[in-house]
């Protein structure tokens, strides 16, 4: 018998999927903290001075902001204080040192407009 007589695809689901409504990454007054957090992980993430590893720090610090991006423009209440603190917290000078390829490029042209 082989391998491939074990193997068969069906048109119906075998998981289920459960949003928890209660769930404070739900919350709307939560959406400015995980905000504000995001903007620590990335100061923090540039702040790192391993020489080895740099690069790729801020490469990392450059997906962070991808993800700080998408929270803010959807959920974040207070867009005003949240783009002080990241215009403070962060530079541009230093997203620009993750830049690794033309989807980064046009994302941090993206998040020029939107924050700095």
């Amino acid at each position: 018998m082989s391998a491939s007589s074990f193997l068969s695809i069906s048109d119906s689901k075998d998981y289920t999927y459960k949003v928890n409504a209660d769930s404070i990454t739900h919350r709307s007054d939560y959406f400015d903290v995980r905000a504000q957090s995001y903007i620590e992980v990335i100061a923090e993430i540039i702040r790192l001075q391993n020489i080895r590893i740099r690069v790729f720090l801020y490469r990392h610090a450059l997906v962070e902001a991808r993800h700080f991006l998408g929270l803010f423009r959807n959920n974040v209440g207070d867009k005003i204080g949240v783009k002080s603190c990241f215009r403070e917290s962060i530079s541009a000078g230093d997203l620009f040192r993750g830049i690794n390829s033309l989807s980064d490029v046009f994302f941090f042209i993206k998040l020029s407009g939107k924050l700095l």
